[in-house]
C-alpha cells in the first residue's frame, strides 16, 4: 500500500467517525424539548457542522461563536480550564450556551453547544465529552 492510499483511508475514516459523532450530537439535541443548536466551526470561523441553524445563518453565526469564545477566553471569570480544553460558558434567560476549543493537527475548531431550560452542569459535561471524543476523531485525520 502506498503512503497516499493510507493517508487517504486514514482521513475518510476519521471523517466518518466525525458524521457518527455529530449524529450522536444531533439525536440527544432532537430529544431536547425546548429549542437547541449546535455549531461545529473552524477557529477562523467557518462552519463545519451545524444543528438548528438556517442555511443563512451558518457564517454569521460561527463568526459570532468565534468572537465570543475569544473574548471570553481571556477573561477567566467566564472561562473554565477542563483538562487541556477551553470551555466558556454564558447565561442568557433559559438559555445556556456551552462553548469548548478543541485542538488538533488542522489547528483549533470550536464546538458550540446551546439549549433552553438544560441544567449548565450537565450541558458542560455533555459538551466536554463530546469535545474530548471531537479531539481524538480529529487526530486521527
Amino acid at each position: 500500500m502506498e503512503p497516499g492510499e493510507r493517508d487517504a483511508r486514514g482521513t475518510t475514516d476519521a471523517l466518518s467517525s466525525v458524521e457518527a459523532l455529530w449524529r450522536s450530537v444531533v439525536d440527544v439535541l432532537d430529544a431536547v424539548e425546548g429549542p437547541s443548536s449546535a455549531l461545529l466551526c473552524t477557529a477562523s470561523g467557518f462552519p463545519l457542522k451545524s444543528y438548528g441553524y438556517e442555511h443563512t445563518e451558518l457564517v454569521p453565526a460561527a463568526r459570532v461563536a468565534r468572537s465570543s469564545f475569544a473574548r471570553r477566553r481571556n477573561s477567566t471569570a467566564s472561562s473554565v480550564p477542563v483538562v487541556d480544553v477551553v470551555t466558556v460558558e454564558l447565561v442568557a434567560g433559559p438559555t445556556q450556551t456551552v462553548m469548548t476549543a478543541i485542538p488538533s493537527a488542522q489547528g483549533e475548531h470550536l464546538l458550540a453547544i446551546t439549549a433552553d431550560d438544560v441544567s449548565m452542569p450537565v450541558l458542560r459535561a455533555w459538551t466536554a465529552h463530546v469535545a474530548s471524543q471531537m479531539r481524538r476523531v480529529l487526530a486521527q485525520a
